[in-house]
This record gives structure tokens, sequence and C-alpha cells, in this order.
């Protein structure tokens, strides 16, 4: 009986002691040289930046220890990197069609990547599309893919 009790303390110290790990936050994105976007979006709407921020902004509400860093050099805890797939959407906002970003995102322990996903969305700005422009379009999708990360994060990272 008082094994049992050694091996449910130390479990418990165990996960406790995981779930305290940082969790730091690669920002921005990664933009890869060859990755497909307009120049017009790359130039005005920052998206390497905000998808980057808006990951963090999510995270941070699961994990309290997210952190963000601007280098993946960090080798202690978890880090997290996304990269840029693909940017579809043209300047124009609603009116010139779709917008979608699609990206990988990473999970790093030690330098090797622990777990992986690709993860997209895409908007034609809804109700309103014709009325706003691409980068706010894009706001959104950027905003949506940060939840989505953080949700992913908080079910492969406990």
């Amino acid at each position: 009986m008082k094994n049992i009790k050694y091996i449910v303390a130390s479990f418990l110290l165990a996960s406790s002691a995981f779930a305290d790990e940082a969790v730091k936050i690669l920002v921005p994105a990664i933009l890869p040289s060859d990755t497909p976007i307009a120049a017009a979006v790359k130039k005005e709407c920052a998206v390497p930046e905000k998808i980057g921020e808006s990951i963090y902004l999510a995270v941070k509400q699961s994990f309290k220890n997210a952190e963000k860093v601007s280098s993946a050099e960090s080798t202690d805890g978890y880090l997290v990197k996304s990269t840029l797939l693909n940017v579809y959407g043209a300047g124009g906002g609603g009116w010139s069609g779709s917008k979608a970003v699609s990206m990988r995102i990473e999970i790093l322990k030690g330098g090797a990547v622990v777990k992986s996903t690709v993860l997209q969305r895409g908007s034609t700005g809804g109700v309103f599309g014709g009325l706003s422009g691409t980068c706010k379009i894009m706001e959104r999708i950027e905003k949506a893919l940060g939840n989505d990360s953080a949700k992913w994060l908080k079910e492969n990272i406990q």
C-alpha cells in the first residue's frame, strides 16, 4: 500500500512539473522565401508578425507561463514554431476574392520536433466583405489561426 502512495505521489509531482515547463512562442511566424504570398499583402499586412502575435495571445490564456521569443535557439521547455505555407489573397478586400492562410505549427523540445500539424483558415470577409480591406480580412484569419493553434497546443502539451 505504501508503494502505491509513493507511485501516485511521484506521478502527481511529475505531472505538475511537466505542466509548469516554459512554453515559448516564436514571434514572428516564419515566412520562407518560397511561400506564395502577393507582394501587396506581404508589404502591407504584416502576416508573419500578426499570426505570431495572435498565437501568443491565444496560448497565453491557456498557458500562463507562455512567453514570446524572437529566436528558435532556446532549448529549455517547449518552443512553438509556426511556418507559413501559403498566404492566398490579393489586395482589393472582399471584392478581389477569398483569402486564406495555411501554416505548419510545431512543438519542439530540446531542439527536436515533438508534434506537428498543419492548420488552415480562410474567409471571404463575411457579410460586409466588400467593405473590408484585405488586411482586415487577414487579421480575422490570423486571430482564428491563433485560437486554433492554442486549442491544438492545449491538447498536445499537458
